[in-house]
């Protein structure tokens, strides 16, 4: 199993002089640990190490709010992705002016896009993506297997109207992890296939 090596790295993480570049580095070890099926304690390291950071210290804990937010969005707990980037905001005052207005931007589109905003902005491909990922998470909540493969159908035809090469490429794999999800080998063939 990969926990005691993964556990073993994030108590090595806590215990560094340098806490702001050992928890940037543990976000990647983070994230295993809740790909894992380990995701309460991910997330209560990530609180922890969180809790270890300096005040001053907004480039760390932003990073490391977002590895929060994405575990809670796979889980999902939509009010605890949310709680993070919310915290986010809340150091946001302590950020440079210029970073302060660029991740002002990162966070409207990220909960635009994971479905965490009550607003619909518009019909753009970012905003029905948004409402299609937000309906499979609740669908998953739900246990409604049939809607949530219909949501995550959806999100893969509006997937090709993104018009931003990397963020494309992280949604076909989340389509592909959301199939997955579901058992539903066949959907995975056909929509590598039509890639």
């Amino acid at each position: 199993s990969l926990k005691p090596w993964l556990e073993c790295y994030l108590d090595s993480c806590e215990r560094l002089a340098k806490l702001s570049r050992s928890a940037v580095r543990a976000g990647v070890r983070l994230r295993q640990l809740a790909e894992c099926g380990f995701e309460t304690q991910a997330l209560k390291r990530l609180d922890r190490l969180l809790a270890l950071l300096e005040p001053t210290d907004v480039d760390a804990f932003v990073r490391l709010s977002l590895v929060g937010s994405e575990i809670c969005l796979e889980i999902p707990n939509l009010k605890r992705a949310d709680k993070y980037l919310t915290t986010i905001e809340t150091r946001l005052p302590e950020a440079r002016p210029s970073k302060r207005k660029l991740l002002t931007r990162f966070l409207e589109s990220f909960r635009e896009l994971n479905g965490l905003t009550d607003e619909v902005s518009g019909a753009d491909a970012l905003s029905q993506l948004g409402k299609c990922r937000r309906q499979y998470r609740l669908s998953v909540l739900d246990g409604d297997h049939s809607r949530a493969l219909a949501s995550v159908r959806r999100a893969t035809k509006l997937i090709p109207e993104v018009d931003d090469f990397i963020l494309e490429r992280g949604l076909i794999l989340s389509a592909i992890k959301a199939f997955h999800r579901l058992d539903e080998d066949e959907e995975i063939a056909k929509y590598v296939s039509w890639i």
